[in-house]
């Protein structure tokens, strides 16, 4: 009888993310996005007669405002999936992501646990 191994590529293991650093690659790709897209808000502004411009506005709002929704719920199908994973702990695990998504992930006044520095946790 032969034995067939299978072989999967390698990739390296990340390191854990420093408590200083946790976020900092993402935040980096959201401000490089922002700006890519201020620059491309600003090309098409000026390449378009205002009338098309309030129209493209007016959908580039739209989507926006529907993608948030999206998020949103994505970001609570995520908190059931983690309660779901510890079910002894899950009305608090609810209990704790409806708290942070309503007070702008504990950066926001109504969260009074924890003083964060201006910017947030891991802001400098």
């Amino acid at each position: 009888m032969t034995t067939d191994t299978v072989t999967r590529p390698t990739t390296a293991t990340p390191e854990p993310a420093e408590a200083g650093t946790f976020g900092d690659e993402a935040r980096e790709r959201a401000r490089a996005a922002r700006e890519e897209c201020e620059r491309l808000r600003a090309e098409l502004e000026a390449a378009l007669g205002p009338e098309v411009w309030k129209l493209v506005f007016r959908y580039g709002e739209a989507k926006e405002y529907a993608e948030a929704q999206q998020h949103d719920h994505e970001i609570f199908l995520m908190i059931g999936g983690i309660a779901a994973h510890f079910p002894a702990l899950a009305p608090a695990i609810r209990c704790l992501g409806q708290h942070l998504f309503e007070s702008d992930y504990g950066r926001g006044d109504e969260c009074g646990s924890v003083a964060y520095p201006p910017g947030g946790p891991g802001a400098d």
